[in-house]
């Protein structure tokens, strides 16, 4: 038998070594191809999760982590479903750190009225207003939306109806401020906590204490009855309680028309204290047409655990704006872009003037 020369058995070792590195790579290869996607980052079994879930602008992500339940056992926590309602208590939003001013939101809602009103409550009629019409703090919790007597009310969201009548808040029948009212606890909860809706002075009712509801379903006509003076859709939403000291700015929870969004702020002071009861003007630079609203009164007007926010002007049309402020002999001037189903957030410092986004003082 021939012997191999010294080149031969050289050339073969270096084929056996390089056959040998190519069953490593693939084998490394296959591995990695049918191994299950990681538990971070997986669409379904993800703890991160688009922020469409809540928003669909899709604007940033939104990380969800363990979080514990409401029992407060601290050993019982559950990872969210991204495809439920809930949305947990604990999360953060990348798009806050790029400092943008345009924050994403929980429009978890289906409008009360119809789908082509703006909601432009007067003045003296948006939430945390020093409305001086109730015995807590005289701060008005809801929201109050002029309608002609008999006009459609739908449904937030879905959920089950637990007070339809008279004496909501008290016991005192037709003589109650609320009037006529109804109450739907929803199946969606925000920050691990239950969400309701309240609908007052209403005419007529369409809907029974332990009913079913879904969004959009005619649950009530616009009315009289309780302490008003005249036609109009009282609104609050309450988180965690159905209780009046846990109202929340329906604002936030109400998607805006298309091709409008939402302007948010935290008003200081200069030395950092709340500023109560300024009045904020927002003009439009296409048109110059101005809105007006004011910060929430000293009291119990309770802001969102994100955002805390105390002013909230919904339904703006999309495109630039002028804020203007009057603080002491001071007018103090901003710029912002309202962006279609979005956000838009900005804190106010007195002197220091303004900050897009979310401060961190």
């Amino acid at each position: 038998m021939k012997k191999r020369s010294r080149s031969e058995k050289l050339l073969i070792g270096l084929l056996a070594f390089l056959l040998l590195v190519a069953i490593v790579c693939f084998t490394f290869l296959l591995r990695q191809y049918l191994s299950p996607a990681d538990p971070l980052t997986s669409t379904s079994t993800s703890s991160e999760l688009s922020v469409t879930a809540i928003d669909p602008t899709s604007l940033a992500r939104k990380t969800i982590e363990q979080v514990p339940t409401s029992s407060g056992d601290e050993s019982n926590t559950r990872t969210p479903d991204p495809d439920s309602d809930i949305l947990p208590t604990q999360y953060t939003y990348d798009l806050l750190q790029e400092n943008t001013g345009s924050l994403p939101s929980h429009f978890l809602f289906a409008r009360p009225l119809d789908q082509t009103t703006p909601i432009w409550p007067v003045l003296e009629l948006r939430f945390g207003s020093d409305s001086n019409f109730s015995s807590h703090d005289g701060i008005h919790t809801g929201l109050d939306l002029v309608a002609d007597i008999g006009t459609h009310i739908h449904a937030l969201a879905s959920g089950e109806v637990i007070w339809c009548g008279y004496g909501i808040e008290s016991n005192l029948g037709p003589d109650n401020a609320y009037g006529i009212a109804v109450t739907i606890k929803h199946d969606a909860m925000l920050y691990d906590m239950s969400i309701y809706s309240i609908y007052a002075h209403l005419s007529v009712t369409h809907v029974e204490e332990g009913d079913r509801v879904n969004a959009g379903d005619l649950i009530a006509e616009v009315g009289l009855s309780g302490n008003t003076s005249g036609p109009h859709l009282h609104l609050e939403v309450r988180l965690g309680d159905d209780s009046y000291f846990v109202t929340r700015n329906p604002e936030l929870f109400i998607p805006p028309l298309e091709n409008h969004g939402v302007l948010a702020a935290h008003l200081y002071n200069t030395d950092g204290s709340n500023l109560y009861a300024q009045e904020v003007i927002v003009e439009s630079l296409a048109d110059h047409q101005r809105w007006s609203a004011e910060s929430y009164a000293s009291g119990a007007a309770v802001p969102d655990l994100l955002l805390n926010e105390n002013l909230v002007i919904g339904d703006l049309p999309a495109g630039q704006y002028a804020i203007i402020i009057y603080y002491g002999s001071a007018e103090l001037h901003h710029s912002v872009i309202i962006n279609p189903g979005e956000i838009t957030y900005f804190t106010f410092h007195g002197n220091a003037g303004y900050r897009d986004g979310l401060s961190q003082d």
